[in-house]
């Protein structure tokens, strides 16, 4: 397994920012998810968590290349990042803090009736 390597809210708002190419895959259950999430992400429960599916999402993806996991904490989504093969082909971070350090640092966030 690889290491896990983690990210900042204000990293990753950097990257956002920057206009990287990357996924942000939201792990937690739809019901989490429906309440608030990150603009974009996809959503990807834990329970139902597929390599392969994320892989086959990925590569309709032009040009990605960083896949950002996040949770409520960050606890979920390190837990998701550790069902991945080592061929897992992208640049792959564990959203440190998950959205509530997102939503603490005042980042935009989707709530269920903004949609």
């Amino acid at each position: 397994m690889k290491d896990i390597k983690e990210i900042t809210a204000s990293e990753l708002k950097d990257l956002i920012k920057a206009k990287e190419d990357l996924l942000i895959v939201d792990v937690r259950t739809a019901e989490e998810y429906n309440q608030v999430h990150l603009e974009n992400a996809l959503l990807m429960e834990l329970s139902n968590f597929n390599q392969k599916e994320l892989e086959e999402k990925c590569y309709n993806i032009d040009g990605l290349k960083k896949v950002v996991f996040q949770c409520r904490s960050g606890v979920r989504s390190k837990d998701a990042m550790k069902l991945l093969d080592d061929n897992f082909p992208y640049e792959s971070y564990n959203l440190k803090g998950g959205i509530v350090s997102w939503a603490g640092n005042g980042y935009k966030i989707i709530m269920d009736d903004e949609e």
